[in-house]
């Protein structure tokens, strides 16, 4: 049979549990102090007999049997005040399901609160992350743009060099070329400042002119006669011929001069608009990529 204190432990356990497992701690209890009952009934009855055989002169003596009811009384009592407590603690679990279940219910008031908080929570941060992960996906898109474009430009660039090398050896060139006509051109003005003297001579001394072609004339024919082969003089009409081509070929190394310094003009103009543009797509480069990074870095 179980102690006083161990039924007690245990109901003062089972205060706050719930309906059911209160009905069976119940029933529990109940069957607990029908055999208690049972129990001191046998005793009583055991108490009797032994009583019948003390007035009989047999058995217990009288101070055993005293002491023996003494004891009886004082389980009795003690019974009656753990009836008494059960009683109260019953009171209490009787009460107590009610008071759980309003608190029971505004708990799940405050979840079902929460839990629509939360939920609202969670949809903005879905879609905060949502649109980061898009800001994100924006990013590497520009970033791969941005590289394709470096690329290109490098690209580009190695080109714009190779054709600025090229043309500084065109213009090298054409600095050398130039010089030869210039150095020709001089060659030509002199041969031209020449020609023009004869002919001023010539158109001074045109009597001169014809006197010595006479001469010429005569002297050709004293050589014939005794037979004397020798070329035939220069005519006035030769000597213009070789003053007129030696005008035309000195105006077309004028000519090509003034070619070869419109091509080094040219040149130049082409080689400064190269500058500039590889200059302005350098710097256009530089912008997009600190753009690029401050972007960036904003939406980190």
């Amino acid at each position: 049979m179980p102690s006083t204190s161990q039924r007690s432990s245990s109901t003062d356990s089972s205060t706050f549990r719930p309906r059911g497992h209160l009905l069976r701690q119940e029933s529990a209890v109940c069957d607990q102090l029908r055999r208690d009952k049972f129990n001191m009934a046998l005793r009583i009855n055991y108490l009797e007999t032994q009583l019948q055989h003390l007035l009989e002169g047999k058995g217990y003596t009288e101070a055993e049997v005293l002491a023996e009811l003494a004891e009886l009384r004082m389980t009795l009592t003690k019974r009656e005040n753990e009836l008494h407590e059960y009683a109260l603690k019953s009171s209490l679990m009787t009460n107590e399901p009610d008071k759980n279940a309003k608190t029971t219910t505004e708990n799940q008031d405050q979840t079902v609160a929460d839990f629509v908080s939360y939920k609202s929570m969670y949809t903005a941060l879905q879609a905060e992350l949502s649109a980061t992960m898009q800001l994100k996906k924006q990013a590497i898109d520009d970033a791969d743009k941005l590289r394709r474009q470096v690329t290109h430009l490098s690209i580009d660039y190695k080109s714009q060099g190779i054709a600025m090398r090229k043309l500084q050896s065109d213009y090298k060139t054409a600095q050398d070329k130039i010089y030869q006509l210039e150095t020709q051109g001089c060659c030509n003005n002199n041969v031209e400042a020449l020609n023009d003297g004869l002919i001023n001579k010539l158109g001074k001394n045109g009597q001169e002119l014809i006197v010595t072609e006479k001469q010429d004339g005569m002297i050709h024919e004293k050589q014939v006669q005794v037979g004397v082969s020798e070329q035939p003089p220069l005519e006035n009409k030769t000597l213009s011929e070789v003053v007129e081509k030696d005008g035309e070929k000195s105006h077309t190394m004028h000519q090509k001069q003034l070619l070869a310094n419109d091509t080094t003009n040219d040149l130049n103009r082409v080689g400064d608009f190269m500058i500039s543009e590889h200059t302005a797509t350098v710097e256009k480069l530089k912008r997009e990529l600190i753009s690029s990074k401050d972007e960036k870095e904003a939406r980190e």
